[in-house]
Order: C-alpha cells, then structure tokens, then sequence
C-alpha cells in the first residue's frame, strides 16, 4: 500500500494544500461559460468534479489511475444525482481527442507524474484559449537531496518545482500565459479538508483503519512537519 491508496481507502475528497476551501476559493476568481467541457486529471472521490459541475452547470468528465478512486467518484455522483464522468486512466497518454476541453483541473496530481509528458497532454486535449488550473505544492528554493528523498518516498513525486520553474515548465509545454491566482506556505496551510466532506462516512472503507493505513498517515505527518518549512503550494492558471 502506497500513500494514494491509504487516502483511497479513506474516501479523502480533497487531499491538497489548503483542503476544498482552496478549491473553493479560485473556482470564485475563474470564469466558466455554461456548457463547458471540463477534465479532472486525478479526480479522486469526486469532489472537485461534482463541486465544478453544480457551480458552473458543465460538463464535467473526471479520471483517476485508482480504480477504488473512480468507483467512491461514481457514488458520490450517484448520490448527488449529478451527470459526470469518470474513467479509470493509467498511463501518461490522456484517451482523449485534441482540442476537446474548455478547461483542464489537477489538484496535487501533476507533481506524481513526468512533467513534460503530462503538461503536454494537457496542452493538447485543450481548446484554443483553453486553460489549465493546476493546484500544486512548489518548492521554495530548489530542495537538498535528503528533503526531495523524504517527499518521493512517501508521496511519489517525480520533482518539486519552484513557482519559476513551474511557469517554465508550461511555457515549455506551449502555454503562452502563466499566472498564480493564489500562493501560500504549506505549514500555514492545512493539507487536507477543513471544510467537512459529508460524502466522507459513505466513502470510506469500512476496513480502513489498518495498521498500514495508520503507518502510511503517520508518516505523512512525521514528514509534512519536518520539512513543510521547505514548501509552498500555488494555485497556477495556465492559457494555451
């Protein structure tokens, strides 16, 4: 069991820096016109998904390498009775035509995966004029070998960025406008939901609670106190 299946397991809506308050907060300082399509990358249980679908009254289609993900995410739709989307992805290469999305969305996904490769696809399955919103941890000066360790062993990440290098990663993947709508430090930021997730009862594995589970959060907490003072998270807009 890896860090994404304990939070699997657990039914988490919103495992990111600043909780669904975050997500909350820049779906107020973004416009959508009705009727958009709109992709979540690492859509999880659901959350974000059904929340940009009874906000903006879109289309919304959500998918997730976890296959406990994308099941939590259809019953969360169910319940809400809400008409999206969800797929199970594997693999770099999004199953989706060019051009076919308004807006893309990734909250703590991109970083667990090949930057170039998947900043590209979204680049690609994007409209002209499309955007991303990417909600990401970035570095705030490039990290020492020990501190970069510590956060691929225990999340998977395939690097850190800073905020510039961040912005040059999108320019290089043929964004032509970046912009942070929102940046904090992490250690003033809670990681995970502030604002109660009441889909969270009924999403949570009734076996949850394992010793790999507690071992796996546990660990998330040894390590987001030790080195959170390295980190701050960004809530990135970027213009195809």
């Amino acid at each position: 069991m890896d860090y994404h299946e304990a939070i699997a397991a657990l039914g988490m809506g919103s495992a990111h820096p600043g909780g669904f308050s975050i997500t909350r907060e820049w779906m107020k300082q973004i416009e959508i016109q009705k009727n958009a399509k709109i992709l979540e990358v690492g859509c999880g249980t659901g959350r974000t998904a059904c929340a940009l679908q009874q906000h903006f009254n879109c289309n919304v289609v959500g998918v997730d390498r976890n296959e406990k993900m994308i099941a939590k995410a259809h019953q969360r739709a169910a319940t809400l009775d809400l008409p999206i989307q969800f797929s199970l992805v594997r693999g770099s290469r999004l199953p989706f035509t060019d051009a076919l999305f308004d807006v893309v969305v990734a909250e703590s996904v991109t970083v667990f995966n090949d930057l170039d490769s998947l900043l590209n696809e979204y680049q690609r399955v994007l409209k002209p004029k499309g955007f991303v919103i990417n909600v990401e941890m970035c570095a705030n000066s490039p990290l020492p070998a020990d501190v970069f360790q510590a956060f691929h062993e225990t999340y998977g990440a395939e690097c850190v960025p800073t905020m510039s290098q961040w912005k040059d990663y999108y320019h290089k993947a043929g964004f032509h406008s970046v912009r942070i709508i929102r940046s904090g430090p992490v250690p003033n930021s809670p990681v995970f939901d502030q604002e109660p997730d009441h889909m969270s009862p009924i999403l949570t594995d009734k076996d949850a609670y394992t010793n790999d589970v507690y071992t796996i959060m546990n660990q998330n907490q040894i390590v987001m106190q030790k080195y959170a003072k390295w980190l701050n998270f960004a809530v990135i807009q970027a213009l195809k």
